[in-house]
Parts: C-alpha cells; structure tokens; sequence
C-alpha cells in the first residue's frame, strides 16, 4: 500500500484479490460479493471471525493464534464464572397481594351492553346485520333517555 492514501494503515486488503484495498468496516460485505468472482479459490473461513480467510493449510496455525479466538475464550469463561455463583435476591415485605379483597372480573360484553359504545357485527349474513343495527338503535336510544 503507499502512504499517500490517507490513514492508510487503518485498511485491509482483501483475501481474493490483493489490489482490492478497504476499510474494515466494509470487508464482510465485500467478501460476499468478491467471493462470486474467485468461485474456484480453496480459502476456508475462521471459526471465530467470518473475515478471516485462508488456505486449508494456513488455517490451523492460524486457528491457534486468532486474536478473536482468545476473546470468545474469555467471554465463555466470564459466562461460566458468572453462571456458577447465582446471586440471591430475596426483599422482605409486610405486603402480601394475595390478602387483598376480591374484585370481580371484567366482561367486556356487558360493559357495552349498558354503556354508550358503537358496535359493529363482524361476519354475519346481510339480514342479521339489520336486525342487529335495529336492536343497536333501540339499546343507544335508551341508554341516551337515562343520560338525560
């Protein structure tokens, strides 16, 4: 790479072809599509970083000293660590919400039965939808003359 490209020790380069220089923000995504180009190349992708590609040869050696390896490494440590010591929580209360009087359960059908609500029969043949609109303004005229 030449130093006159800026910052120029922040890219990659790409496994493919050696002349496709980028950041490394976008090599995953480039690394989809230059695949299609080099379908005969024998690159094997790391375990423990998609980005990381080499020949079958150089993949065990590098398998052994992938800086990803010993991160995922540690985290699995840090998880079995903190699954082995469960931490007990427990707050003592004189509340008890079980003692508390019973209420009864709402029904949503009578609450529009007895109060001001527009209802719509969903499904039904044209003839039982006018005899539901029928009972529906009997029922709305008669909560409204109890309102007034």
């Amino acid at each position: 790479m030449s130093k006159d490209v800026p910052h120029f020790q922040n890219y990659v380069m790409c496994p493919y072809n050696k002349s496709h220089i980028l950041l490394p923000s976008r090599l995953a995504a480039h690394l989809i599509r230059c695949a299609r180009n080099y379908p005969s190349s024998k690159l094997v992708r790391c375990a423990f970083n998609n980005t990381h590609l080499y020949s079958a040869d150089d993949m065990k050696t590098h398998l052994e000293n992938c800086p990803d390896r010993l991160k995922s490494i540690k985290s699995e440590q840090m998880d079995s660590f903190a699954e082995s010591e469960p931490k007990k929580f427990v707050v003592e209360s004189a509340e008890n919400w079980d003692d508390e009087p019973a209420a009864p359960t709402y029904n949503p059908l009578a609450h529009c039965n007895t109060a001001c609500v527009i209802r719509n029969p969903q499904g039904v043949a044209p003839a039982e939808r006018r005899e539901f609109r029928e009972k529906e303004r009997k029922r709305l005229m008669a909560i409204s003359k109890k309102t007034s």
